[in-house]
Formats: C-alpha cells, sequence, structure tokens
C-alpha cells in the first residue's frame, strides 16, 4: 500500500511538473510569435519610417540651415567690419564729449546722451537679429536631427 501511495505521489508530482513545464514552454512560444510577428515588424516599419523622416526634413530644412548660417556669418563679418569701427569711433567721440562736459559745456551732455541712445540702438537692433537668426537656426537644426543641435545650441538666445 505504501508503494501504490508512492506512486500516487509520484504521478501527481510528475503531473504537475509536466503540467508547469508545458506551460512555460507555451508562454515562452507565445511571447517569441508576439515578438517575432508584431513587435518586431512594427519596430522595423517604425524605424524605417523614421528614417525616411529625418531624411527628408535634412533635405528639406538642410539648404535653409545653410542659408541661415552663411547669413550669420555674413552679418557678423559685416558688424565687425563696418559696424563696430563706427561704434568705436562713437565711444572716441563721447569720450570727448566727456570732457567737455567736465568743462561746463551742457550741449556736450546732450549730444553725449544723443550718441548714447544712438550706440544703445545699433547694438540692440543687432543683438536682436542675430538673435532670431541664431533661434531659427537652432529650432530647425533641433527639428531635423537633435543629435547636431548640440553645436547651434551654442548660439541661441540666452
Amino acid at each position: 500500500m505504501l508503494v501504490y501511495v508512492a506512486n500516487y505521489i509520484w504521478g501527481a508530482l510528475n503531473w504537475v511538473w509536466n503540467f508547469v513545464y508545458n506551460l512555460f514552454k507555451n508562454i515562452a512560444a507565445a511571447f517569441k510569435w508576439i515578438w517575432d510577428n508584431i513587435i518586431k515588424g512594427a519596430l522595423t516599419k517604425l524605424v524605417k519610417l523614421f528614417l525616411r523622416v529625418r531624411t527628408w526634413l535634412k533635405q528639406t530644412f538642410g539648404p535653409v540651415i545653410s542659408f541661415l548660417k552663411k547669413l550669420r556669418a555674413y552679418y557678423q563679418w559685416y558688424f565687425n567690419h563696418y559696424v563696430k569701427p563706427l561704434l568705436q569711433l562713437l565711444g572716441i567721440v563721447r569720450k570727448v564729449l566727456g570732457i567737455f562736459r567736465l568743462l561746463g559745456f551742457k550741449w556736450a551732455a546732450r549730444l553725449d546722451a544723443d550718441i548714447a541712445g544712438i550706440e544703445q540702438k545699433i547694438v540692440q537692433v543687432y543683438s536682436k537679429l542675430i538673435g532670431y537668426i541664431n533661434l531659427a537656426i537652432t529650432w530647425l537644426d533641433l527639428i531635423v536631427d537633435r543629435s547636431a543641435s548640440c553645436g547651434a545650441i551654442r548660439y541661441s538666445r540666452r
């Protein structure tokens, strides 16, 4: 009788083991099928779509970004070669006017204030325009390729 009970328990344990083993084997096969037929295919299509969109964005906005970078370089060159010397000359004139102001000439103080306003407007217009150009470059770089925008972030407005 003891052998009969031991065989029965052994058979029950074997049946439970086979059931659990086959259950996990079927679950693993189901997950493998889901991965191979659904997730893997969807991810492959999604990556291909992403690459096509990124290529299209580079082809479409690449020339615009290139133009804006050339425009910024030309604008900085123009500012450094023509506007900056004018600002330096205005600074020298303001120093001379400072001497006249110290000597008591009231017109020198008014002229100095006017020249300071002109300098401020010139620098303000330059800063605003270069800021907008940099902002456009940064945003287009972010749209086209997030990893390529690290260099453009240096020039963005703060």
